[in-house]
């Protein structure tokens, strides 16, 4: 089973309108980040003051149907594979800009989308995570970071990684 870790940044109250995503494998070897292009226009207020001001911009954003593509191939290129949320509305809005069509063909190849309980465990060390330093406080709602953080949480709570004082060394690509 491969793990990776979801998170998704979205522009109206609702979560119907998707602004950004990232998946982050356990390991932290696999890594995608994904703007939509252009932005849902007219978004709440904490996504145009918080959450618009983070994005990348470039490669990363993509056309709907350029940005399902490629998230279809991310997860395909790992059968029998776990999404893990900690937010019902991010594996929602997974499944809604995914469509029916494409979640089936992902589950005929063993893909499971769910919810991780964010006890407070989890809580104490995302907040860890992201005050090990300035930049990861100062880019917390960006979808890449939101889900590292997670994946952070999640390794150590299950012992895939050692609790520390400071993680920032823990979290980068290719770490273990």
């Amino acid at each position: 089973m491969h793990y990776f870790f979801l998170d998704t940044e979205w522009a109206d109250a609702h979560a119907t309108r998707l602004v950004s995503l990232a998946l982050v494998s356990a390991e932290g070897e696999r890594e995608l980040y994904l703007e939509l292009d252009p932005p849902p226009a007219d978004p709440k207020p904490f996504a145009r003051d918080v959450v618009y001001p983070l994005l990348e911009g470039g490669s990363s954003a993509l056309p709907a149907a350029q940005l399902r593509q490629q998230l279809f191939n991310f997860l395909s290129a790992s059968p029998c594979a776990a999404v893990l949320a900690d937010h019902h509305h991010d594996l929602g809005l997974l499944r809604r800009f995914l469509g029916p069509e494409v979640l089936d063909r992902l589950h005929d190849r063993g893909l499971i989308l769910t919810r991780c309980h964010k006890d407070e465990r989890m809580q104490q060390l995302t907040e860890a995570w992201f005050a090990s330093s300035p930049e990861r406080a100062h880019t917390r709602h960006h979808a890449l970071n939101d889900a590292r953080a997670l994946r952070y949480a999640w390794c150590v709570v299950t012992g895939r990684l050692p609790v520390q004082r400071h993680p920032p060394h823990l979290i980068s690509p290719g770490s273990p």
